[in-house]
């Protein structure tokens, strides 16, 4: 009887320190810690440690060496790693400026989300000239004035302000996504992972995201979305080695419908709702009320599929695969002239279409000549009615016309100029609104900015590892 007693009271006591003590048996941790300037003044100094202290006294290092911190070219990434399961109490930080050392202790109580811990520091002087490290609350934000950016090895996605380009908020997505789209009829980005076979759903509002493990397609690269006129959404997702695309209800998050392509989908692309199109013509809304094209890109088989969808409801009406040359790896559309830019891998041209005829007509694509060879993506410029090009190695933005409208055809790009790029560039976004131009260096890490009106760069921003492409609201 004793016996029995005593395994009882065992039990319970393991039960309430596990209950007591969730966070030390949780899973592991990812914490990053990023450091940033008040002002635009340069400062130089040392961080000597970063470590966790938990609350038994353990102390876990996570950097232990001499680091040159040096603040001319935005915020510092301090800290960018994953740390076993354990109850972290405070951040220890050491620097050494000026001759002297400094020691700085953060708790940890407020930063936690999501099995994230992300710490905001932020960098001072004090009037007698000495360093001071400060901790701020993460900023909020409204999606429209923001730049989502996926950083796929870091497994996050960052949220920047689109006028100062200061990090506002991170999420932390445990396998990374490849590649985001946004709602538009939900506050959520989606993305897709290729390691989980995965759609993620991050909820803007609730500070949260949440996954679904997709079953008809394998290795999905690729995910857009948009509303039918019925109010229902419906989000598409290439999946590069099933040679499909699934159609997902964006209700429900089930799938409801697999489509197929051609060989290797690597892009996939669905008009909006016309009333979120901010530049167009009577004649392309006109075909959006009543119609939605769904684009893929087919890699291996040189070629792009594309779904006439049923504007109400999202059934097929038709289908057509285009011919496109070896390798169209990336799109983008201009609906103010209803034309459809592809680019493709190593070719020394780009094709252009007509969305409204491309199921209809056999001769509503053309080859426009560039004689550019290595051009990875591309956008389009309403108001300054230009095509910009990106080339990766070298690199370089190229901004010209494409003389193509309903009534004439000339084969060759108009060039206007070219500007050269530092690093390996891969990704482009246009803010039109506030007329610049967002370009990913993805070897060193960064994001440039380019601005129309002064025809400058206006800044090297660092981003986490391996950014992916960015949307904007």
């Amino acid at each position: 009887m004793l016996i029995h007693y005593l395994v009882n009271f065992v039990y319970v006591v393991l039960v309430l320190f596990f209950i007591y003590n969730k966070d030390l048996f949780s899973q592991e941790l990812k914490l990053v810690v990023t450091l940033e300037p008040f002002n635009s003044e340069a400062y130089l100094f040392f961080v000597d440690e970063i470590s966790l202290l938990e609350d038994t006294g353990k102390t876990f290092f996570l950097s232990s060496s001499r680091k040159k911190i040096e603040f001319q070219k935005g915020p510092v990434i301090l800290a960018d790693s994953k740390v076993p399961p354990a109850n972290y109490k405070e951040l220890v930080i050491k620097v050494w400026e000026n001759y002297k050392e400094k020691t700085y202790r953060f708790p940890l109580e407020d930063g936690k989300k999501d099995s994230l811990l992300w710490l905001p520091l932020y960098l001072r002087k004090t009037k007698s000239g000495e360093l001071d490290l400060l901790y701020q609350r993460p900023s909020s934000f409204v999606k429209e004035n923001v730049l989502f950016i996926p950083m796929r090895d870091s497994e996050l996605v960052g949220v920047y302000d689109r006028v100062n380009y200061r990090l506002m908020d991170l999420y932390y997505i445990p396998s990374g996504v490849d590649e985001l789209a946004r709602s538009y009829k939900f506050d959520y980005l989606y993305g897709v992972s290729q390691k989980k076979n995965t759609l993620y759903i991050i909820d803007l509002v609730k500070y949260k995201s949440f996954s679904i493990e997709l079953k008809r397609g394998v290795f999905p690269v690729s995910v857009a979305s948009t509303l039918l006129n019925s109010g229902k959404e419906l989000i598409f997702i290439a999946n590069f080695r099933s040679n499909t695309i699934t159609v997902v209800d964006g209700e429900s998050l089930g799938e409801v419908k697999t489509l197929r392509t051609g060989q290797g989908p690597v892009k996939v692309w669905v008009d909006p709702p016309p009333e979120w199109i901010k530049v167009k013509n009577q004649e392309v809304y006109n075909y959006l009320m009543h119609y939605r094209n769904l684009y893929c890109l087919n890699l291996y088989s040189g070629s792009m599929t594309v779904f006439k969808l049923d504007a109400q409801n999202g059934e097929i009406l038709s289908q057509r695969e285009i011919n496109l040359g070896s390798k169209p790896i990336s799109l983008f559309v201009d609906y103010e002239s209803g034309l459809i830019y592809i680019i493709n891998q190593s070719a020394n041209y780009i094709n252009v279409g007509f969305i409204i005829s491309l199921i209809e007509s056999p001769l509503s694509v053309f080859r426009i000549e560039t004689g550019e060879f290595g051009v990875v993506d591309g956008v389009y410029h309403p108001r300054q009615d230009q095509v910009i090009l990106l080339k990766g190695a070298p690199g370089e933005l190229i901004i010209g016309k494409v003389p193509l409208t309903s009534t004439q055809y000339f084969n060759q790009f108009l060039f206007l100029t070219k500007l050269s790029l530092k690093g390996e560039p891969s990704f482009l976004a246009l803010d039109p609104d506030l007329s610049k131009l967002y370009i990913l260096d993805s070897k060193n890490n960064q994001l440039l900015i380019y601005d129309f009106y002064t025809k400058k760069f206006l800044t090297e921003l660092p981003l986490f590892k391996n950014p992916g492409k960015i949307v904007i609201w």
